[in-house]
C-alpha cells in the first residue's frame, strides 16, 4: 500500500502540471510509449511505474526524484541552472520561463516571494532596463569573455533575449502573488547603476538616462499594483486577476531571495545563490518549513498593498530618493 500511495502522489504531482484543456491520460500514454488503459492501471496503483517511466516522467515534467525519499528529512536535493557563458545564461532565461508557466497552470496556487533583491521578472518589463541587467549580471558575476572589455550599450541583447523578457514579464503579472520587501529592496539596483555610472562603464548618456528613466517606471507601476492590489493594470477590471498582488514591507532582515509556490501538499521552493542564480526543490519537509517561516515573516510586516497609504508613500519615497541621486550623478558624468 506504501508504494501505491507514493505512485498515485507521483502520478497527480504530474497531473497538476497538465494544463487542463489536455487530457493528463492522453499524455502521458503517449510520452511513455503505452495505452490509456495501461495508463489507468498504474494510475489506480494496479501496475507499478518501471524506473525508466519515473524517470522519463519526471524529466518531462519537471517532478523531481526526490519526493520519493521525502521521509528523509536530513537530507534536500535542490536543482539548479550552471551559468558559466552567455549560453548558459539564455538557458537560464529559458528555465525560469518554463518555471512560470509551469506555475501559471497549477489551479488555485500562489507565489510567496521574500525579496533581498526586486523580484527579477519585474526588471524584465523595461527594455532598457533588462538589458541593463543582463549585461551588470553576464560582465560582473558571470565574467562572460565576450562583453568583459567593453561599455554598456543596448546592442548585445539580442530580440530572442528581449522576447524571452517579455514573455517572462507578462506571465509574471497573471500568477497571484505576495512579495515580501525590505528598506533595502531596491538597493542592488541602485547600487549597480550607480557603480556603472562612477566607473564610466555607460558607453552614453542617453543610454544611462534610458536605464533609470526604466527603473522609474517600474517602481511606479509597482507603486500602482501595491495600490490597486493588482498587477494587472488594465482600464477594464478582470475578475479572475483582482487582488493578485500582495505587498509587505518587513522590518526583519531577509538574508536571501526566497521563493514559495503551490498549494496543499504540492509545494516548489525556490532559493537566491550566486547573485541572481535559482535553486529549487519539491521536498515537501522542506517547503512546509520554509511556508511557516514565510507565514511568520508576514505576521510580523507592515501591509502596504491596498491600505496603509500613508506607510506606502514613505515607503516609495525613499526609493524615488535613491533615483533623483541617480539623476544628479548621471548630470555629473562627461561621455
Amino acid at each position: 500500500m506504501g508504494e501505491i500511495s507514493l505512485q498515485t502522489k507521483f502520478l497527480n504531482r504530474i497531473k497538476e502540471m497538465i494544463p487542463p484543456t489536455h487530457s493528463f491520460v492522453d499524455e502521458v500514454a503517449e510520452l511513455l510509449g503505452i495505452s490509456i488503459d495501461s495508463v489507468y492501471r498504474r494510475v489506480r496503483g494496479e501496475t507499478s511505474l518501471t524506473i525508466e517511466e519515473i524517470v522519463l516522467l519526471s524529466r518531462n515534467y519537471r517532478v523531481p526524484l526526490e519526493m520519493l525519499n521525502e521521509a528523509d528529512q536530513g537530507s534536500v536535493m535542490f536543482k539548479y541552472s550552471k551559468i558559466e557563458n552567455i549560453e548558459q545564461y539564455k538557458l537560464y532565461f529559458q528555465f525560469l520561463l518554463k518555471s512560470l508557466q509551469d506555475i501559471s497552470r497549477m489551479k488555485n496556487t500562489q507565489l510567496i516571494y521574500a525579496a533581498v533583491d526586486i523580484p527579477i521578472s519585474h526588471h524584465l518589463g523595461y527594455e532598457a532596463l533588462a538589458a541593463f541587467k543582463s549585461f551588470y549580471w553576464l560582465r560582473e558575476i558571470v565574467n562572460e569573455s565576450s562583453i568583459k572589455e567593453i561599455k554598456f550599450d543596448f546592442s548585445f541583447h539580442t530580440d530572442e533575449m528581449k522576447e524571452i523578457c517579455k514573455q517572462i514579464y507578462s506571465i509574471y503579472q497573471q500568477i497571484p502573488c505576495i512579495e515580501i520587501w525590505t528598506s533595502i529592496t531596491t538597493n542592488s539596483t541602485f547600487k549597480q547603476i550607480e557603480f556603472y555610472l562612477e566607473s564610466g562603464l555607460f558607453k552614453k548618456f542617453d543610454d544611462a538616462k534610458s536605464v533609470i528613466d526604466d527603473f522609474e517606471n517600474m517602481i511606479q507601476t509597482i507603486e500602482k499594483q501595491a495600490e490597486e492590489s493588482n498587477k494587472l493594470l488594465t482600464k477594464t477590471k478582470i475578475s479572475q486577476f483582482e487582488n493578485n498582488y500582495i505587498l509587505y514591507q518587513s522590518e526583519i532582515e531577509i538574508g536571501n531571495n526566497c521563493v514559495l509556490v503551490g498549494k496543499d501538499d504540492t509545494k516548489v521552493a525556490f532559493m537566491g545563490f550566486n547573485t541572481f542564480n535559482i535553486m529549487s526543490t519539491s521536498n515537501q519537509n522542506y517547503c512546509l518549513e520554509t511556508e511557516r517561516w514565510l507565514q511568520n515573516l508576514m505576521r510580523k510586516s507592515q501591509l502596504i498593498s491596498g491600505v496603509s497609504q500613508k506607510q506606502r508613500y514613505r515607503f516609495f519615497k525613499e526609493i524615488y530618493e535613491q533615483i533623483d541621486k541617480l539623476r544628479q550623478m548621471l548630470t555629473s558624468q562627461k561621455f
